[in-house]
């Protein structure tokens, strides 16, 4: 096999490959690779990205389904501070060296909404979930070993769908009783 290059999840891809030219640098309006990204990975051209060259560890990230609010934004995934990777789904994550925290949100009119942060343990591959809240202001979730956390906030949502239901289904009734007694 031979060593290809693997940009970081942050950047954009390249095509297979692909290998830097001397003295090339990255664009500089791209955010820094993570602490210990492994630049050059042993696969096939046309093969994805090892497991090895990320260490594999992921991490999911969704929304409640009500929260529909949340598509027209893009959620974002630190590592140390640098950005690792941006939008809803499965992304891959780097193993570092030493103790890591990896940090999510998402930006909201100017807001960092649904933040949530977890330590990653040095050397060892994770397994990640997170739940932006059912409220958008407050905090995220995060569960490992694949367990979807709960949203916060999603419990209180729901209550006060279902008093607004009957309130209207009330309201109705009332109305159509008022209609027919004249």
């Amino acid at each position: 096999m031979t060593a290809r290059f693997t940009p970081p999840p942050s950047w954009p891809p390249v095509p297979d490959g692909w290998t830097p030219p001397p003295g090339w640098q990255p664009d500089p309006s791209w955010p820094p690779a993570p602490p210990g990204w492994n630049f050059w990975s042993d696969a096939a051209p046309g093969a994805p990205a090892p497991a090895a060259s990320v260490g594999g560890s992921w991490i999911t990230l969704g929304h409640p389904s009500q929260a529909f609010i949340y598509e027209a934004c893009t959620p974002q995934v630190s590592l140390d501070g640098s950005l690792v990777a941006r939008g809803w789904g499965t992304h891959p994550l780097p193993v570092t060296p030493v103790d890591a925290t990896l940090q999510v949100h998402v930006p909201y009119l100017g807001a960092k909404a649904g933040r949530a942060s977890v330590v990653l343990p040095a050397g060892q591959g994770v397994e990640l979930r997170y739940e932006a809240p059912s409220v958008v202001f407050l905090r995220g979730a995060i569960a490992g070993g694949g367990e979807k956390p709960r949203s916060p906030g999603y419990r209180g949502v729901m209550t006060l769908n279902w008093i607004a239901i009957g309130v209207a289904a009330i309201a109705v009734a009332v109305v159509v009783t008022m209609l027919l007694t004249g």
